[in-house]
């Protein structure tokens, strides 16, 4: 699946074993359409409208793929980032113009309900994430450099002491995943392209910075402009994407987890911003924003390697990658 910012469509495409896309459906939404989080039974699909009206949309997802549109919730704020707890009980978001991150309840039949719950954040709010064990949750701050720290207990956030943890001055932490141990964080910065690892202490959530790589291209120049991070099933591979540089790169985490080693990286999409990885770990599919297009690649899993299999045209503004798999 697809989301389409400029042109408010969802578009979604079936992906073959040998990472060819075949269009299968495009549904008009409306509005700014933009971040989406499935639902750990992959029974839901959430999907942002950025645009008033603001709302969280909660879309079923069929045997064959097929995506319908069951309830609209109104938002509080213009969300850039949705996640589901991991039991998915519960529905995060964090609000990059509203320097916000909220919690709001999903129901029985899997439809986000209003939101009950609105947290401040420091300057624009960029993702929010809850910890593998489902105790703590993260969020980032661009605007302000901080990582911000929240007990989760019967569907509310509750403040933590220290509340924040600090990164460098003027790298602006992105986007956030955890290695599925819960022993270690990776950070993606926006402003500097830099890729922090943390670990992680398990009891209280606290978290020590640990390592740093870059995910520019050697000899880059411009201004960093980072975007998606994606960590492969198994923890073997993490992908991450350069808007700039139109860059897709490709980390080693299975051999030391701590220190992700960079193994391969190739331009692609024009200002990709999206970006998922198969649940099998042997394709990956970047969207770009300024080509309206997305190419799946073939990923080697033990060299990393990248080859493009296929390419397709989606809506205006491709910005967000969710794959399913619904293989029997």
């Amino acid at each position: 699946m697809v989301s389409c910012a400029d042109s408010g469509e969802l578009h979604s495409l079936a992906l073959s074993s040998e990472g060819r896309l075949t269009p299968r459906q495009r549904l008009s939404l409306g509005g700014s359409l933009m971040p989406m989080a499935v639902h750990p039974a992959q029974h839901r699909l959430y999907i942002a409208r950025r645009s008033d009206p603001l709302a969280v949309i909660s879309l079923a997802i069929d045997r064959d793929g097929t995506l319908t549109p069951l309830a609209e919730t109104s938002m509080p704020a213009s969300m850039a980032y949705l996640a589901c707890d991991r039991d998915g009980r519960y529905l995060l978001a964090a609000s990059y113009g509203a320097d916000c991150i909220s919690i709001g309840p999903i129901d029985h039949e899997g439809v986000a309900r209003a939101v009950e719950q609105i947290l401040p954040t420091g300057r624009h709010a960029h993702a929010v994430v809850p910890d593998p064990a489902n105790r703590y949750v993260y969020a980032t701050s661009l605007g302000s450099n901080l990582i911000h720290r929240y007990r989760l207990q019967q569907g509310r956030l509750l403040e933590t002491e220290p509340a924040t943890i600090g990164v460098r001055a003027g790298s602006g932490p992105r986007h956030l995943v955890f290695h599925p141990g819960g022993r270690w964080l990776y950070l993606l910065n926006e402003l500097d392209a830099g890729l922090d690892t943390f670990d992680v202490e398990p009891e209280t959530g606290l978290l020590y910075w640990r390592h740093r790589v870059s995910v520019l291209p050697p000899g880059f120049s411009g201004q960093p402009w980072a975007a998606e991070l994606r960590l492969s099933a198994g923890a073997h591979r993490l992908l991450a994407t350069e808007r700039r540089s139109s860059t897709l790169s490709v980390f080693d985490v299975a051999t030391e987890p701590g220190q992700p080693r960079l193994l391969a990286q190739i331009p692609t999409e024009a200002q990709p911003r999206g970006m998922q990885v198969t649940p099998d770990a042997k394709l990956a599919v970047v969207a770009g924003q300024a080509s309206h297009h997305i190419t799946a690649y073939l990923l080697d899993m033990r060299t990393g390697a990248l080859v493009a299999s296929d390419r397709a045209r989606v809506g205006l503004n491709p910005n967000w990658v969710e794959i399913l798999d619904l293989s029997p």
